[in-house]
């Protein structure tokens, strides 16, 4: 029954919270005369307090509910209540201090949902509540977490991991998923889903570090047998799954686009056939809907896509293995490419060599690039031949076609985010020739950021055309990408190409 009425609770706060910040919403707060705030705090921490021995995900989910239901309060009154909550953090964590013990699970638990909160308002929320979410000892809770007296391994490693990232702290992130390794699988898919939140719903900016992190956990524990934690993977492919669905806070639409193609990729390894088809139908499903933005906003959305897998697959944990060998075909590298390849190819009927000439367009591009952060490293260039190999193996019909299409092919150029100009290109000249155009190298495709002002725009576009990337905003913080003009000695002044 205290679930239930929770979850109505919930509900009720979520629609309560929407109408506020929306500036013809209507006041659905309810007036509790008899309970007053103190008394709704009170019953929704002893409810949280009863959670302890649900799963850690459900133990999140419940303090997020209890968190929501404040806003069914007048006013500002729930920011009053929220605080409330997080003195009652702080008393329960002081009270485990002085026994000797770790800080409560639940009270990690509770206090990310409170902070993540905070966030999602922004500067809606009063002054007092703000600096109340930012202060420096929640940092400091989420890392006290493994001292003597501390719960299970895998309670704390979860609390502590939500907390870290309800403060968007992603520092020990990597640490704390190595330190996993040593849990039960279900235990180690349950900390994939905690880290996969924040992400799918913006809380936390999607870094080349962080998919690096994830993406390793999630190739160990396919590496594993993992058939007896069905149920906890079924749950971490449904948090894929909900990467289409609007989210409260501004994404943005490059960090949307990139998390959506290239973190689901890691599938292609998981051990049953039923994951692999959802999350290739997701794929699909992403793709078509970049290459409507694409149509509907004249910006090359597609290449950005295959651009992000190529980096993305550079740095996959499968893929440097096979690097380090002395011999090898790139077996995972090759099933994980496949299934990104099956997705663009498949995603509209009737274009997959136009589709397929995009992909390869970026393939042979990556020869002016290199990776931003590894200089020194030709990984982006190993993948991309993975990758033209695999599109090649699937797009039999390109031939000649495809060449005279590539020769023919419009000049783009990569995501400033993850590549730079190789500093040996202009050294290099026989290595610039690419057919058409008297044998020129590329030019650049000009920045997007001149184009795009704010995203938000162009998604609505999308909407109208098909569906957004599952954005419900985003900021003023577009894409922006580099080319090998400026190496060549080019005019900033020439028309830029896609």
């Amino acid at each position: 029954a205290a679930r239930s009425a929770l979850s109505v609770l919930s509900a009720l706060g979520k629609h309560a919270g929407a109408s506020r910040t929306s500036e013809e919403g209507s006041d659905v707060s309810l007036q509790l005369p008899e309970l007053g705030a103190d008394g709704l705090v009170a019953g929704l921490v002893q409810v949280v307090q009863g959670a302890f021995s649900e799963l850690p995900l459900a133990r999140g989910s419940i303090c997020r509910k209890a968190v929501r239901a404040l806003s069914v309060l007048p006013n500002t009154e729930p920011w009053a209540a929220l605080d409330q909550m997080l003195d009652w953090v702080e008393e329960q964590c002081s009270e485990a201090e002085e026994r000797g013990n770790g800080p409560p699970v639940m009270a990690m638990h509770l206090a990310a949902a409170c902070l993540e909160r905070i966030f999602e308002f922004g500067d809606a929320c009063p002054e007092g509540t703000l600096q109340h979410g930012r202060e420096e000892k929640w940092v400091r809770l989420a890392g006290t977490a493994e001292q003597p007296g501390a719960p299970l391994l895998s309670d704390i490693l979860c609390a502590s991991v939500e907390l870290f990232l309800a403060v968007r702290s992603t520092d020990r992130i990597a640490e704390l998923l190595i330190k996993s390794n040593e849990l039960p699988v279900d235990s180690q898919l349950q900390l994939a889903s905690i880290v996969l939140r924040p992400l799918r719903r913006g809380t936390v900016s999607v870094t080349t570090e962080l998919l690096d992190e994830l993406s390793a956990h999630i190739c160990g524990i396919f590496a594993a047998d993992s058939s007896s934690a069905v149920g906890d993977m079924d749950r971490l492919l449904a948090g894929f799954v909900k990467l289409h669905k609007p989210v409260p806070v501004h994404v943005r639409l490059a960090d949307r686009l990139r998390l959506c193609v290239t973190l689901p990729t890691v599938f292609a390894l998981a051990p049953l056939k039923k994951y692999r088809e959802t999350v290739q139908r997701m794929l699909q499903t992403s793709m078509l809907k970049a290459l409507r933005q694409s149509a509907a906003c004249k910006e090359p959305y597609l290449d950005f896509a295959v651009a992000c897998f190529i980096h993305f697959l550079s740095r996959l944990e499968p893929f440097k293995t096979e690097c380090s060998a002395a011999l090898t075909k790139y077996p995972l590298s090759s099933k994980v490419s496949e299934i990104f390849v099956e997705a663009l190819l498949r995603c509209e009927p009737g274009r997959n060599l136009e589709l397929a000439v995009v992909a390869l367009r970026v393939c042979d591009r990556t020869r002016f690039f290199q990776d931003k952060e590894l200089p020194a490293s030709d990984a982006v260039q190993k993948a991309a031949s993975v990758l033209r190999h695999v599109v090649e193996k699937n797009c039999p019909e390109l031939g000649r076609q495809g060449t005279a299409l590539l020769q023919t092919a419009e000049r783009g150029s990569m995501p400033s985010e993850l590549y730079a100009i190789r500093q040996d290109i202009g050294q290099q000249p026989q290595a610039l020739t690419m057919g058409g155009e008297g044998g020129r190298a590329p030019a650049a495709m000009g920045a997007i950021a001149d184009k795009v002002s704010d995203v938000a725009r162009p998604m609505a576009a999308a909407a109208r055309a098909g569906g957004g990337m599952g954005s419900s905003s985003a900021t003023k913080r577009p894409l922006a990408v580099v080319g090998p003009a400026e190496v060549l000695g080019e005019s900033a002044k020439r028309p830029h190409c896609a």
